[in-house]
């Protein structure tokens, strides 16, 4: 099961999309992690090309009433994708996950550079396995971070 949520923040002149994906899987797959992160490429660019189209009309109707154009927008930088798998039984090491995000910015590079994605965060809920010589598992989440993944 999964859910997902896009906001977009204005800040300062600058405006930016968030997409948070949220799954419940019985283990951690890299798979899980591309496919939500494909739904979450998709989800942003429907949203930047409903607020361009938006932009557009506002920037004519402005026009149309002899005002000034308001500002352009980038819509296409500083956005963020955050994927959260929660796998509580699960023993995942972290190097899984760090492997798993770095695969997926070299794949989707060209895609996340285009839609101006910032940072592509993967969160883990899971058992973590530390290091071989203790062969403890602990119960922690794992976040990795890219910040300008392409």
């Amino acid at each position: 099961s999964s859910s997902s949520s896009s906001s977009r923040l204005r800040n300062g002149g600058t405006t930016r999309f968030f997409v948070r994906i949220v799954t419940l899987a019985p283990e951690f797959a890299p798979a899980d992690a591309e496919r939500m992160l494909v739904e979450s490429l998709a989800a942003l660019e429907v949203k930047i090309g409903e607020a361009e189209e938006r932009d557009r009309r506002e920037k004519k109707r402005r026009a149309g009433n002899g005002r000034a154009p308001s500002k352009v927008v980038d819509l296409r930088r500083a956005n963020h994708c955050y994927l959260h798998v929660v796998a509580r039984q699960a023993a995942v090491a972290p190097v899984a996950a760090t492997d798993a995000v770095a695969v997926l910015c070299k794949r989707y590079a060209d895609k996340l550079r285009h839609l101006g994605v910032a940072e592509l965060e993967l969160k883990l809920t899971c058992r973590v396995v530390v290091p071989p010589e203790t062969p403890d598992v602990v119960g922690a989440p794992l976040h990795v971070v890219a910040t300008n993944p392409t």
